[in-house]
């Protein structure tokens, strides 16, 4: 079971990984609120925020 530091760590890699591919990397230091919102509602999608 990983620990809550490595989960934190996965999803963000997930999430910059998400954010670059969508937007473009040059965007990963304009990141903002709505970004955010739109990552956590692609992870309750895929069902990835049980348990996290």
């Amino acid at each position: 079971m990983a620990t809550r530091a490595e989960a934190i760590t996965r999803h963000l890699h997930r999430f910059l990984a998400w954010l670059s591919e969508g937007l473009g990397h040059h965007w990963l230091s304009a990141v903002i609120a709505c970004e955010v919102s739109a990552w956590r509602v692609h992870l309750a999608a895929a069902g990835a925020l049980a348990g996290t």
